[in-house]
């Protein structure tokens, strides 16, 4: 009779090495392996539209026109007096877009310049300049204008940044006063409209 049990040993010897070396390469492309996927974030900033006056009021002082013979005098908020004893104060109005959209800037006052200051050839007229670097790229009202009394207004700047640091500009008033103007204290509400850029 044949002996068998030499014959059992080795297959069980081959089974366990092949078990053995079949593992080895399952854990090595298991280990090896890698598997990604993606996925999608979605979140929405709503625009918001939104301007401050951070210095909203402007006081010229307290004068007169000139004892020369002049029939007007001037006098602005950036310290500019001609024929006129006003103190020349540097006092200005600063505007700020602290919105998160770029904004159309117009103005118009209650009162016109003869309701306001008094006498025929009053003017009351605006400028802007930008406070901060670049602020209003486009449509910078310059130069002094008169200001109207109704809504759309005059325009002081096209386009006034919202970036933060780039976001303000400056405004300077100028009244013309006649000589035949009466005393007294003198008051005007101002208007400052911010609107999305056409």
């Amino acid at each position: 009779m044949k002996d068998n049990t030499n014959k059992a040993w080795y297959v069980f010897a081959f089974s366990v090495l092949f078990l053995i070396v079949a593992f080895s390469f399952l854990n090595r492309s298991f280990i090896g392996a890698a598997n990604t996927d993606t996925g999608t974030l979605n979140f929405t900033i709503n625009s918001s539209l939104s301007i401050q006056l951070l210095d909203a009021n402007v006081s010229f002082g307290v004068g007169a026109i000139n004892e020369t013979g002049a029939e007007y005098a001037t006098v602005n908020t950036n310290t500019s007096v001609e024929n006129g004893t006003w103190p020349g104060n540097y006092d200005i109005m600063v505007l700020e877009n602290d919105g998160n959209i770029d904004a159309n800037i117009t103005i118009w006052a209650t009162n016109d310049a003869e309701t306001f200051i008094g006498g025929s050839g009053a003017d009351f007229l605006v400028n802007a300049e930008n406070n901060l670097t670049s602020s209003c790229y486009n449509g910078l009202l310059s130069a002094y204008t008169t200001i109207p009394t109704a809504s759309p207004g005059l325009v002081l700047c096209d386009y006034l940044n919202y970036s933060s640091g780039a976001n303000r500009i400056n405004l300077h008033y100028k009244l013309v006063v006649p000589r035949a103007a009466s005393p007294g204290d003198k008051t005007n509400t101002i208007t400052v409209e911010g609107s999305v850029p056409s």
